[in-house]
Order: C-alpha cells, then structure tokens, then sequence
C-alpha cells in the first residue's frame, strides 16, 4: 500500500499513542510479506502469549497479503485482538493505530516499514541482526528472536508510558536521519 514515506514526520502520533497506553490499550503492529523469513508464527506467538499473560489490553495487526493456508490457519487459532489486513490503500492508516512496531524478520534489507514507523514516533522492537542495526542505530531496541521472553519483556515496558515517550522520541529522531527536509538542510550546508 502507499505511503507518506518518511519524510513527513508525524510527532504529534506519539501523545495519541501516550493517551492510549494510559488507557491500558496497546496496539502492535508487523508488515511483512507471507514468507518464512519474514517470520510470521513469531508474531502470531506474541499475539497468542501477550493476550493470555497481561491485564494490558494488546490489538494486533498484521498487515500481509496472506497465503490461503496461512489466513486459514491464523483464524482457526482465534487470537483475541489480532486483525489481519490484507487490502489497504494507505499503509498509514494503521501506522495511525499503532503504538508499537515488531519486525522479528529472520532476514532484511533495508527494512522501510521500520523507517515509517520511526516517523510516526513509534517505538521498534526488531531482531538483532546487523541490516536493522544500521537502520535504527542505538535508537532500536533489539532482542533475537531465539529470546522469545526478552521480546515479552521489551514489549510489556513500552506499556509504561514514560519509557514509551522516551523510546517515541529516540524514533523520532532516528527518522530525522531518512527525513527529505533533514537531507535538503544537510545538502544546502
């Protein structure tokens, strides 16, 4: 789906974010095609263990176009708070609804959907792997994907609203780095 890129920053997201953690409402978002080093059944897992161990209310979107035996098995598990997009027009839709952004990918390039998230002030948990390093910098928060309960952890402490404002920010100011406004002011100097 299309859009707003980067280069427009979206800071004013982070307070909406905010206002909703305070009401014990968290929602965490994975875009990633249907393959298997996308890692997929991880995010279906956080889904299935999150609902079942927090008194925190978790949504989940996962935004794929899904492969017929992978939707059909993901509703059969019915996982309370997990949605699935398929269609969208505009990816920034559910950056909206997003507070928090996973990419527990096995494997990335460049990773843009990390990039649009740091934009809109929302926090990344990713796997620990060097391409994501280089993108979000000490700005990420990292965990491999072998620590199942480190990402548990990272996630339940972004749903304290100080440090979800403070990892907001950090994104913020990573994305900063990818901004076209950030990049003409550096060619202009």
């Amino acid at each position: 789906p299309e859009s707003h890129g980067y280069s427009n920053l979206k800071p004013e997201h982070i307070q909406k974010s905010a206002e909703r953690i305070e009401d014990g409402v968290v929602d965490i978002t994975y875009i990633g095609t249907d393959r298997s080093y996308k890692n997929l059944p991880f995010f279906i897992k956080l889904a299935e263990t999150l609902n079942k161990a927090s008194e925190i209310k978790f949504r989940f979107h996962l935004v794929s176009k899904l492969k017929k035996e992978t939707r059909e098995r993901i509703i059969s598990k019915r996982i309370r708070g997990l949605q699935l997009h398929e269609n969208l027009n505009s990816i920034d839709q559910i950056y909206e609804m997003t507070d928090i952004y996973v990419h527990p990918s096995l494997y990335e390039g460049f990773g843009r959907p990390i990039v649009e998230a740091m934009a809109f002030g929302i926090p990344v948990i990713s796997n620990d792997i060097e391409p994501i390093h280089e993108i979000m910098g000490i700005n990420g928060l990292f965990a491999p994907v072998t620590d199942f309960e480190l990402w548990v952890a990272k996630i339940l402490s972004l749903a304290n609203v100080q440090n979800y404002k403070l990892r907001a920010n950090m994104s913020i100011e990573r994305a900063k780095e990818y901004s076209l406004e950030t990049q003409g002011t550096r060619l202009q100097n």
